[in-house]
């Protein structure tokens, strides 16, 4: 009898459950005794990272044109120097080592207009004006 692939999700999930030991050492066994396995892992994992790293990179630049491309206090231009401000002050509860690279540049671009292109000089001022009042 044909199941819907809702009811093989939930049997699947309740054998993981039951079964997680035994999975998790057979698992283990495989990775631990096959050599070029584990090479291929690694391998892949590194070529799925660098991926990620060039499409972060290739987005944050659009982001830096759309924004102007330029600091908006001294007008400073190498991409490698500039920074997003959030000029709601909200940006420390989304810190972008809490959240994958994606998620916020994708938070950046749904709220560009509350965001500020400063270079790292300007930003750090900027902050501490702030904080000193």
């Amino acid at each position: 009898m044909a199941r819907t692939i809702f009811e093989r999700r939930r049997y699947e999930k309740e054998y993981y459950q039951k079964n997680r030991e035994r999975l998790r050492k057979r698992q283990s066994f495989y990775y631990h005794s096959n050599l070029e396995y584990r090479k291929k892992a690694i391998e892949r994992a590194i070529r799925s990272r660098r991926r990620c790293w060039e499409n972060f990179k290739i987005k944050r630049l659009e982001l830096i044109s759309k924004l102007g491309g330029k600091c908006e206090k001294c007008g400073f231009d190498n991409p490698i120097a500039l920074q997003f401000h959030h000029k709601l002050m909200d940006g420390r509860a989304k810190k972008r080592s809490q959240m994958y690279e994606k998620a916020f540049l994708a938070d950046i671009e749904k709220n560009i207009l509350d965001i500020q292109l400063l270079c790292a000089n300007c930003h750090i001022i900027l902050h501490g004006e702030l904080k000193n009042g």
